[in-house]
């Protein structure tokens, strides 16, 4: 179950079937036969999320019938979204919710995952030739390397919980410092990095400023405020390196500002590299379904028949010649796809369960809370990531993190019930 994580490369016929049928559908149907054989009373989902997903199906149906898009893409999207939900949920329970032990079986592949990709690298720069190796050359004389995943950017975005866990252990306060974790950072850090993958240098950018947060660095009150400048200016040092020396960084980033900034016109469009025209095109139309109905858009599954029916009215009929259908299914983004999809409706409700599940720092100081709020933070990060380049619901084991952000939080909230008072440190 943890390695299924890391396997949304892995497909099943492909292009064969009218939906991806990824290896890790057997792996949660398994689990899940072997969780109901073993683990009474049956419980397949929390009552809260249930509840939830029945509001957005039922939007999304609504949606559906009143602008007769077809069905078969919202039903695909419920069967994805059940089956990915309960396997991670039951996965958690059937452990007794030990969010410690299972967080750390992700580690524990993360770990080999990154140390993999670092092993590509380096057979790379010394011209050892591997039969399995892929990779991108970048301009640093190093490449772009993804080890067991689909891509750079999956690989940069699943180890974004482990980089921040590992981090934040390493650098983090006496409270909850653990040196020990040099070498699992070192390599999930090196393993992120050899992605080159803007997600990646973004994330280690949240990764810095969060423990820096944690660290009280930005705190009126001890004073630190005034380390701010020097932390914004080596971010940004950081940044400006990156842009300089790295080409296809500077494209993307560059020309994805600037198309959002301002419409694109016909000459930046001709400009626009893969990634960028991906995200743009997609963009623009989410953008109709949500004007259309800011509340419901067009319902969960729909994004696919929305590009197919206004993107010529969009984008000269030529640029599908020329980049193709880019991420017509995802959007390329959780935002975009949920503005296009679920309008307000799903867009409020997610933002708010990021918001209110998310752990304050006074829990780090809690020992027997430190660590849930590490991870809660740093799958707070992921949530961004996913948001801004991530279209898909469920890849990369989207509802373990989601399970694991909540239940980190409710583990506060228990312990604040349980035990009164709260040490003095926790109330400051």
């Amino acid at each position: 179950m943890a390695l299924s994580i890391f396997l949304d490369a892995y497909i099943i016929a492909r292009g064969s079937l009218p939906f991806d049928f990824y290896h890790y559908y057997l792996i949660y149907f398994l689990f899940i036969l072997n969780y109901m054989k073993k683990k009474k009373p049956v419980k397949l989902f929390e009552g809260w999320f249930l509840t939830s997903l029945l509001i957005i199906f039922a939007g999304s149906i609504i949606a559906l019938l009143i602008y007769d898009v077809p069905l078969f893409g919202f039903v695909k999207q419920v069967i994805g979204i059940l089956f990915s939900s309960v396997a991670y949920y039951t996965f958690i329970r059937f452990n007794n919710f030990d969010l410690q032990k299972v967080f750390d079986l992700y580690l524990k592949v993360s770990f080999w995952v990154a140390g993999f990709a670092i092993f590509e690298e380096f057979a790379k720069v010394l011209g050892v030739g591997l039969p399995f190796q892929h990779y991108k050359t970048v301009k640093l004389g190093f490449h772009r390397v993804w080890s067991i995943m689909g891509e750079p950017y999956f690989l940069a975005v699943v180890l974004i919980p482990a980089l921040f866990y590992y981090g934040a252990k390493f650098f983090g306060n006496k409270d909850y410092r653990d040196r020990s974790v040099l070498i699992p950072f070192t390599v999930i850090f090196l393993g992120t990095i050899f992605t080159f993958s803007s997600a990646g240098f973004m994330a280690v950018g949240f990764m810095a400023l969060l423990i820096a947060w944690e660290k009280g660095f930005f705190s009126f009150q001890k004073g630190r405020i005034i380390l701010l400048p020097l932390i914004i200016l080596g971010i940004f040092s950081a940044y400006q390196y990156v842009q300089q020396n790295m080409y296809e960084f500077r494209t993307k980033m560059n020309q994805t500002i600037n198309s959002f900034l301002s419409d694109a016109s016909k000459s930046d469009l001709e400009e626009m590299n893969t990634t960028s025209f991906a995200l743009y095109s997609n963009y623009k139309i989410a953008r109709v379904s949500f004007k259309r109905n800011p509340l419901l858009s067009s319902g969960l599954g729909s994004h696919s028949y929305n590009y197919d029916r206004v993107f010529t009215e969009i984008f000269d009929s030529g640029y599908l010649v020329r980049f193709g259908e880019l991420n017509k299914y995802d959007a390329n983004s959780m935002f975009i796809r949920m503005v296009s999809e679920t309008g307000l409706l799903g867009l409020g409700m997610f933002f708010w369960f990021m918001f209110k599940y998310r752990m304050k720092r006074k829990w780090l100081q809690v020992p027997e809370l430190a660590n849930y709020a590490i991870i809660n933070h740093g799958i707070f990060i992921l949530f961004i990531v996913r948001l801004v380049r991530t279209g898909n619901y469920i890849s990369n084991g989207f509802f373990f993190f989601f399970f694991l952000y909540y239940f980190t939080a409710m583990a506060a909230r228990n312990y604040k019930k349980q035990i009164n008072p709260i040490p003095p440190k926790a109330l400051k």
